[in-house]
């Protein structure tokens, strides 16, 4: 029974020096604890610091770099998976007791590192690849914006040619006014040329009438449509206040009106179509733009939608895998805790138990079966063993009976001479007075000359012993046994006696 610590303490002495402190210390104080309010503290750490970034970052529109945000994702994940873990511990703990705390704290903490380490490695990488594909979505802005700027670049060039253009016809008019009437052959063939020479697609000059109305006066226009009012009241006004050409684009055409004699009310009215395929272009890559510049004031509560998403799920998978480790923990280790207290009531003697659990084909149920068994076994042998002790037990009561009955005197020996058993007629032949036979003493204190006969290796012989005065005479006879000597010896005093007296008789007669 002292044997089997030596291999423990051998083992333990095996442990590093520091991992035996760092135990005793575990023992001492309780370390998980001290972890479950670091990690919580770190987790009220990030979450602050992360809102005040957040909200005391000067772009509050832009997204949040890269970097940043997978650090503030990682910093916050990690913590709080560490108190999912922790959290699960303690309750792998209380559901599990003392005996089987451990087993089931390593299966518990095996699933949640199987869960945690993949789980934070991809929320890292979706949060770098969500933040990339933002990253490259401002490059691709910045091609819609050059796009854009060429668009509307040729666009305002066209107005300014169309600009300088109506300027250069204007000038060119006004000489020609000099030399011919509105109404002569000769201006209205320079005014032509002027407006084919300048690829114009419509031109007319506007008098205004004396009652406010904008009359034509000559006009290039294939439609022949004098009736359209070709200068806006707004136009005139900017024209009366100085402005030496407007400028009006629309989405068919580009018309610029300039004066030719601001004083008696004469304008110049040129038209030019615009490219329809050009301004297509311009208004889709405008629209394009707009809606990424309203996705992009959009970008920051998306970004944050994304990484709490990928918080929240990442913390359910940790949670659900903590959930079916204390699930497989339990069914994995209930069976043992069976087991061990099966064991603990075998051993306090109830050898008539069984354990119903599992008795599949896996490992816990062959444990199962091969336990049964093994009780089984014990409760057969333990009753044939009881069968037995009982038998000898009265095997021994009716030898002790006999014993008690015989006449002769009875001792029995160990090898190292001491009574082991003595009879009644043992003690009456050999002590004086009543009381209990001395048992664990030796035989040289009580009869010496029967030990001397043993000491000699005789197996009998004659003695004489005193008792009371009285001097006996005792037939001895010693038979070796496997652990000592059996002695027996018959008080042969009176026989001597009868027949010395028998012999003087037959003397005398």
């Amino acid at each position: 029974m002292a044997s089997p610590p030596k291999p423990i303490s051998r083992a333990y002495s095996r442990i590093p020096r520091w991992w035996r402190r760092v135990l005793v210390a575990n023992r001492h104080l309780n370390i998980y604890r001290g972890l479950e309010i670091v990690a919580a503290s770190v987790l009220v750490v990030m979450v602050v610091s992360s809102y005040f970034a957040l909200t005391s970052s000067p772009g509050a529109a832009k997204p949040i770099p890269s970097a940043q945000a997978a650090a503030m994702l990682v910093g916050t994940l990690i913590p709080a998976l560490a108190l999912i873990v922790l959290f699960g511990r303690r309750v792998a703990i209380r559901r599990a007791g003392d005996t089987t705390a451990r087993l089931h704290v390593k299966l518990v903490f095996f699933f949640s590192l199987v869960a945690a380490v993949p789980t934070l490695l991809v929320a890292v990488f979706a949060s770098f690849l969500f933040q990339s594909g933002g990253e490259l979505t401002d490059r691709s802005r910045g091609i819609l914006e050059n796009a854009t700027n060429l668009a509307r670049g040729y666009y305002a060039e066209n107005q300014r040619d169309i600009a300088d253009e109506t300027t250069a016809m204007a000038g060119d008019l006004r000489y020609v006014m000099q030399k011919y009437p509105f109404t002569s052959q000769d201006f209205a063939e320079q005014f032509y040329l002027q407006v084919l020479a300048r690829e114009l697609n419509e031109s007319a000059i506007i008098q205004q009438l004396p009652d406010g109305k904008m009359g034509v006066a000559a006009i290039a226009d294939p439609d022949e449509d004098t009736q359209r009012e070709r200068i806006s009241p707004d136009t005139l006004k900017r024209l009366q206040a100085g402005t030496p050409v407007v400028v009006t684009p629309t989405e068919e055409r580009i018309e610029a009106v300039t004066p030719l004699d601001l004083k008696n009310g004469v304008f110049l009215y040129n038209a030019r179509n615009s490219d329809a395929e050009a301004i297509s272009q311009w208004q889709r890559a405008q629209s394009v733009l707009q809606s990424y510049d309203l996705l992009t004031e959009q970008a920051r509560v998306l970004q944050l939608r994304f990484n709490l998403a990928l918080f929240a799920v990442s913390l359910a998978l940790v949670w659900l895998a903590v959930w079916f480790a204390l699930r497989f923990a339990d069914r994995q280790v209930k069976p043992l805790a069976q087991l061990v207290t099966a064991a603990r009531e075998v051993g306090s003697g109830n050898y008539a138990l069984r354990v119903a659990g599992r008795k599949g084909t896996d490992e816990i149920g062959l444990l199962n079966r091969a336990f049964n068994r093994m009780t089984e076994q014990i409760e057969s042998q333990t009753d044939a063993l009881m069968g037995a002790n009982h038998q000898l037990a009265e095997r021994r009561a009716f030898i002790e009976t006999v014993l008690q009955s015989i006449t002769a005197g009875i001792v029995s020996l160990d090898l190292q001479g001491q009574i082991v058993l003595m009879n009644t007629s043992a003690q009456h032949l050999l002590l004086e007075g009543e009381g209990q036979p001395p048992l664990g003493q030796e035989l040289e204190a009580i009869a010496p000359q029967i030990a001397t006969l043993v000491r000699s290796g005789a197996s009998s012989g004659i003695v004489q012993s005193s008792k009371d005065g009285e001097l006996l005479t005792l037939a001895v006879k010693v038979a070796p046994a496997a652990d000592g000597h059996v002695i027996t010896f018959e008080d042969i005093t009176r026989q001597l006696l009868d027949q010395r007296q028998a012999a003087w008789s037959d003397v005398a007669r």
